[in-house]
């Protein structure tokens, strides 16, 4: 293994343990730490969504093996996640851009 693969996997398992303690601050303490080691932005962003991805997934198998889902909640609201996520990334408008309105140039 190599040094740098060494040091990404102390710094994910440093953040997941702050993450796990508070709930939250997984993404900001492992990009800060990926940046300060050189990394370039757009990296440690993808690094970071796709730990996140795994890491969410596994959260989601557990609820549902030890049956903590209500699955009429996840009915209800699941249709209106799809629909809102499909619109927003079918715009083709980056961020959310589309509905926030622009103010015209100054001057």
């Amino acid at each position: 293994m190599t040094t740098e693969f060494v040091l990404l996997l102390a710094i994910g398992f440093v953040a997941q343990l702050v993450d796990g303690a508070l709930g939250m601050a997984y993404g900001v303490l492992a990009n800060a730490a990926m940046l300060s080691m050189g990394l370039p932005p757009a990296h440690a962003s993808a690094l970071v969504h796709t730990a996140e991805v795994f890491t969410t997934g596994a959260s989601a198998a557990s609820h549902i093996y030890h049956r903590n889902v209500d699955w009429r909640i996840v009915a209800r609201r699941g249709f209106t996640a799809i629909c809102c996520s499909w619109d927003s990334t079918s715009s083709g408008d980056r961020c959310g851009s589309h509905r926030r309105r622009e103010r015209p140039p100054a001057g």
